[in-house]
């Protein structure tokens, strides 16, 4: 999917996210993984719901980090394709089945009261 639209979760794009692995691929290397935008979906529903669908290592990076909060109740910012979406909470995590590092996760994202209509107006 060459140019999918860009996720961002409190202005860092999820294309940008980097996880080290261990080992490095040579001795004393150093490996860093992220993919590419489409490799990342979002979905709206008409409530504004965000469904994001990402790498599992890529979530666990972005709580790691700080940039998903682990208190539910603190917001995030997202922006969707240049769009800004308003703040949302994460509702839930949910795993796609096949349990492999390399599996993709759904974070499913609510919008905050109230800012939701004040995000669309933009």
């Amino acid at each position: 999917m060459p140019g999918a639209p860009r996720i961002a979760i409190n202005g860092r794009y999820l294309d940008t996210v980097q996880t080290r692995m261990e080992p490095g691929v040579e001795p004393g290397s150093v490996s860093l993984l992220s993919l590419p935008d489409e490799h990342h979906t979002a979905t709206v529903d008409g409530g504004g719901v965000v469904t994001l669908r990402l790498l599992a290592l890529t979530a666990l990076q972005l709580y790691f980090d700080g940039t998903l909060p682990a208190d539910r109740g603190t917001a995030v910012s997202l922006e969707v394709g240049g769009q800004l979406l308003g703040d949302h909470h994460v509702e839930w995590l949910r795993c796609e089945g096949t349990g492999l590092h390399t599996e993709h996760v759904f974070l499913r994202l609510r919008p905050v009261a109230g800012k939701a209509e004040a995000a669309k107006e933009q």
